[in-house]
Order: C-alpha cells, then structure tokens, then sequence
C-alpha cells in the first residue's frame, strides 16, 4: 500500500512543471515573484512542490546562497493572525538555518532580531485591539486572548479593560476613525521601513535568493488565506525572493469573494482579478490524461514491489521519466515496457501491471486523473485483499478491481447488484446477460453459409452465400435494458474478465461495510460540483434552474458525484415530499441530464414505499418522457408501486399513472 502524503519520487511526470518553476526562481531579472501551484484536490500540488524544494536545497544549491523555508498556515489557523504567523514565522527559521547562522553578519542578526521583536509587537498590539472590540461586543473577556500575549498583553488587557468601561462605544467609534486617518502615513512608513530592513537583513546574510513555500493555503479559512497573500506583498516582497504558493486556485478566488462582498462588479471576475495581482505566474497542474494514469498506477506498483532491487526500479523510474514525445498519448510505463526493462519482470508484477493496463480506460475517467483518488482505489482494493488472506479466502484481483469500478461510479447500480447477486447466491444470471448483450453490441455479427436453390432450367446449383447469423435471442428485463444504455455500464461490462458464472459473494462481503459508497460523492464534490448542488438545492426556483443547466455542464465525474450526493441525501431524509427534500432536484437533475436516468431509476426502486410522496409518479414519467428503456423500467416500478400497502396514496398514484398510457405532460 502507498501513504497519503506527497511523494519523494516524481511518479507523476512532473519534471516538466519543476522545471518551470526553477527556471522563474533562478531568474534574478524576474524577483521578487509569487508563483501559484493551482490544482485540484489531490491533484499533486505537494508532490511538485516537494520536488521543486528538493532540487533547491542540495548542497550546492545552499553553498551559492540559496535558502529554502516552508510555511503551513493552516497549523497556525486559530491561535494567531495570519500576517503575524508567516512573518514570524519565517523569521524564525531565518534564526535557525545554517546559511545564516554561518553567513550572516553582525548587522545581520541585530536586524533579524530587530524585525522579530516589531513582530511581536503587531501580535501584542493586535491581540489588545481584539480584547478591546471584545468588550464593546460581548461585555467580557476572552480568555483566550489573554492566553495570547502572555504576561505583557494580560496586563495591557486588564489596563484596557477598566478604561473601557468609562468610554462611550460611539465616542470611541469617532475616536478610531478620526486616529485611522491620522496614522495611516505612519502605518505606510513602518511597512515600508519593516521591507526596507528585511531586505538589508537578507544581503547582510549573504542570502543570494530566499524562496518561501507556502503549501495547503486553500485549506484554510478566507480569514487566514487573503491575510496571508497580503503579508507577502506589504512585508516580504523584496529582492531576490521568490514565494511558491499551492493552493486550488477556484478556492482562493472563492476566498477573494467572501473578504470582500462589498466589491463592485461580477464577483467572480473581482477574485480572479484580486488573485492576478497577487500572483504573478500561475502554474496548473493538468488532470492525468489515461496514458499517464497507467504510468503512474505501473510506476506505483513498482515502487512495492519486494522482488525488485532499489537498482531496478531506479531504472524504471529513469526509462519513464527519458520517453520522447510518443508519451504524450501513450502510456510511458506498462506492462509491455516493463517486460523490456526488467528480464524476467517477476510474474506478480507482471499480474498487477495487466490488471492496471484493464481497468485504466474507466479508472482514469472515473477519478477525473486525480492522483490521490487512484492511489486511494489502489489501497483500498489491497486492504480488501489483505482482509480476505486473513479470513483465508482467496479473491482474484482482477475480479475485485472490476467490481470496486462499479462500486465507484455507479454506486447505485453496485448496490442493486449487491441485492441480485445474494438472492442468486453469488451468481446474477443477469449480469452474463448484460455481458453477453454488450459482446453481441459490440461485435459484428457472424456469418453463415446459406444455400442457394438452382433454377428450374439449371442443372448445377449456385454457390452458397453467406448471410449475417441471426443474433442469439437475450431475455434481459427492461430494467437490465436500460442499464446498457448507459454507455459507462457498457464499458464496464465490456471490461475483462468477464463476471458470468463467478461466485461474487466473497467480492461482496469484503465491501459490505462501505456498500456502494467507495470514496463518498461528499468527499469527491469539487468546489465547481458543490456549487452547482448548493443551486439545485436552493429555496429559490431562479436559483435552482441556473444550477440544473451548471449541471448539464459540467464533467461526467462532477455531475456523477452531485447526483450521488442527491441520492444520499434522499436516502437519509424522513420526509421526502417536503420543500426542503432532494428527491424532487434529483429528479430534476436527471430530466436536464438524461444519462443519469439508468441511476433515478435504480436510486427511486431502493427508497422506502412508504415515505414516497404521490407526485413521485408524475415527476419520474415526465423524466422518462421520450427514453424508451428508461420508461419501460418505471413501468415496471409503477407496477409494483400499484400493489404497495404501506402507502395505500402511492398505489392509486401508480395506477393512475399506468392507466394513463404514460400520456404525462
């Protein structure tokens, strides 16, 4: 299994991007600089970044001045201002790393020391202004903020208190804003004196080029991020610095806009323009394409695998990273490569490397290329594994890495399944149907040999001639047909190895304890996803129909993992006829969406009849209206729904609709 946390080989490919990066920060005529790392979630933004710091703090890099401090202020989030923390911060390792302790002159460290004790300073003046507001808006003390400053600041607070109480809050408002206007020239000349000093500070340290790593930004609040980025620029933003900030660049922006609502303009636009001015060279990781999917799911492989020696998979790590321009839409590391590069390639390995080369198509679709979420499918199909050797019960991985596919992207269907396959005692004759449907689908049909009977006049019979074979009749339900019209379930289906006659019940005991919910549609919303789901969700119609056209636009694995979020919500709710419930968005979502019609499907037949309100009828016709197969598999839902005694209201409702001809409008 693989840890979590960014890597120390470049798995990735990122070399490229690194580069970059390297060659901005090695550019004097380009400092002072901030550059961002922007990606997703999981997307490698920490793995880039490590590499990137890796190649500028070896030894030779250090001996010409090169100086490398890290910064995480979500450590720091809650206990100080965000300003406060980076400076002192970085101050503080300055203080600590051997470039300056053995470089730095004597004026050197007295402005280092200097700047640490105006910092200080800021924390405690800033600690005072908040007990103060604090007595004017609670009436009391926070602890805490005593807790703060130490003894120093409980005294000033203590003094600030008691003459507090003999203000008038409103003279004191005039008070402020009359000293706000006063103080601002002095509060612009002690900004520029603190840069002033912090760039004599850094040549008088022999510090060629500083370059501060900011990481995880965007897991912090807006009240840390935007401080933080304006530290940067009013403080630090000196010569011959360079920041490196990782962050989701949507985040940030989002950030932007919940600072500064008052802002005129499309508040969108207003955080992409505040962010422009902040960063000046932008660097995106792209998602992994599908060739780079299986590199990296091969190169991971590799790196766990005992019977390689460390020479070994340096080589292989080397031949991937040397590929010339045909990687760009082929995989750079397989298992056709790897049995090239290492001779013999250990039959394990070899087994794995074929199982990646099979599931990759989907896999690479389904996770959007997010690093983090392939390697999380990984460590969860070894742990399944693990669990069954303990039990001693041997599950193919091959078999296992189909199913979890499933389980992934059509939660629903994998839950239904789950159902067939137990009633079948492991063995779903439905699903070698499915497979056999597929195969006839995507095949040509066979062609056999028919006679030709000779004329009358004719002695000698013509040739035979060859005519398509019929194609073998499949009794597939309406609800098995419309599975197979989603053209994800089809490649599924299509996946090898072929599931027919498999006992799936060990398959399905090892995931009964995260059924159908194999990294959970919350835990995969993207910040675009949770936006749109915000909108179908909303109590405002105008809102809600802007969302449910977001939806018809976003990515396959987005409007997946919002529709999966509907159906969970659905599931948990007691009241699902009610303003505020998800079945009706949900239905909506599949109506503006039509391919996830096979998942409304699935996701109303496992709801509980009994909370169902009547219109439930009515609104999933209306979805279905003008999908043949989607219709026939309500039909048959309704059916059911017409004989229900639980809710006596749901059965007329089915029979009405029945009786309808399905003519809803």
């Amino acid at each position: 299994m693989w840890s979590d946390n960014e890597a120390k080989e470049d798995l990735l490919g990122f070399e490229y991007l690194a580069d970059g990066i390297i060659s901005i920060v090695k550019n004097e005529s380009l400092l002072p600089a901030t550059l961002g790392v922007f990606g997703d979630w999981g997307g490698g933004k920490s793995t880039l970044i490590e590499i990137v710091k890796n190649r500028l703090t070896t030894p030779e890099e250090e001996e010409a001045g090169v100086v490398v401090l890290s910064f995480n202020g979500w450590l720091f989030e809650g206990y100080e201002g965000a300003k406060t923390a980076l400076m002192g911060t970085i101050l503080e390792e300055l203080l600590e790393h051997k470039t300056f302790a053995k470089k730095a002159t004597d004026e050197g460290r007295r402005l280092l020391k200097s700047l640490m004790r105006r910092v200080d300073w800021m924390k405690v003046t800033m600690g005072i202004a908040k007990l103060a507001g604090a007595v004017f808006s609670h009436g009391q003390l926070t602890p805490l903020l005593l807790m703060s400053g130490g003894t120093d600041l409980t005294v000033a607070a203590n003094d600030v208190y008691e003459k507090a109480k003999e203000i008038d809050p409103k003279e004191l408002l005039k008070k402020e804003e009359k000293a706000e206007k006063k103080d601002e020239p002095e509060t612009r000349k002690q900004i520029q004196n603190f840069r002033k000093d912090f760039e004599k500070m850094l040549k008088e340290s022999s510090i060629k080029r500083l370059v501060i790593i900011i990481d995880d930004l965007d897991r912090c609040s807006p009240d840390t991020i935007i401080p933080t980025l304006e530290a940067i620029k009013l403080f630090l933003f000196v010569s011959n610095t360079a920041f490196i900030i990782g962050a989701d660049e949507e985040l940030v922006r989002y950030a932007v806009r919940r600072r500064f609502p008052e802002l005129p303009g499309d508040r969108r636009e207003v955080g992409r323009d505040y962010l422009e001015k902040l960063i000046q060279f932008p660097i995106r990781i792209p998602a992994l394409g599908r060739a780079e999917v299986e590199s990296y799911l091969g190169l991971l492989f590799v790196t766990a695998c005992d019977l390689l020696t460390a020479e070994q998979k340096d080589a292989v790590r080397k031949a991937a990273r040397e590929t010339g321009i045909e990687s760009l839409t082929t995989a750079s590391f397989n298992v056709s490569v790897a049995r090239d590069l290492l001779k013999p390639c250990p039959p394990e390995l070899e087994t794995d490397l074929s199982m990646v080369e099979r599931i990759t198509p989907l896999l690479g679709t389904i996770l959007n290329g997010n690093p983090r979420q392939c390697k999380r499918f990984l460590n969860t199909l070894l742990l399944r594994l693990e669990m069954a050797r303990s039990k001693k019960i041997t599950l193919q991985p091959k078999i296992l890495a189909k199913l979890m596919l499933l389980e992934y992207f059509r939660a629903e269907s994998f839950g239904r399944l789950a159902e067939i396959q137990f009633a079948q005692d492991g063995t779903p004759a439905e699903l070698g149907q499915m497979e056999k449907a597929v195969r006839q689908m995507s095949q040509p049909p066979e062609e056999v040999e028919e006679d030709q009977p000779a004329p009358a006049l004719e002695i000698q019979k013509k040739p035979p001639v060859k005519k398509p074979k019929p194609p073998e009749k499949i009794d597939l339900s309406s609800e098995f047909t419309l599975w197979i019209s989603d053209p994800r379930i089809r490649e599924w289906l299509s996946v090898e190895p072929a599931l027919a006659g498999e006992d799936l019940r060990p398959y399905f005991f090892f995931s009964r304890d995260n059924l159908g919910l194999l990294g959970t549609a919350g835990q995969r919303l993207s910040l675009a996803a949770r936006r749109v789901l915000d909108k179908i969700k909303s109590a405002c119609e105008a809102v809600r129909v802007a969302g449910l056209k977001e939806l018809k636009a976003l990515g396959e694995a987005d409007a997946n993992a919002v529709f999966e979020a509907l159906i969970e919500r659905a599931k948990r709710e007691e009241d699902l006829g009610s303003e505020n419930a998800s079945l009706k968005p949900m239905i909506d979502a599949a109506q503006e969406r039509p391919v996830l019609l096979p998942q409304l499907i699935v996701a109303v037949k496992s709801l509980p009849e009994k909370v169902l309100p009547v219109w439930v009828t009515v609104n999933v016709l209306n979805a279905c209206k003008g999908h043949a197969e989607a219709e026939k598999a309500f039909q048959e839902i309704l059916t059911s729904w017409s004989k229900s005694t639980a809710n006596p209201l749901l059965a007329n409702a089915a029979k009405t609709a029945l009786g309808s001809g399905h003519k809803v409008h």
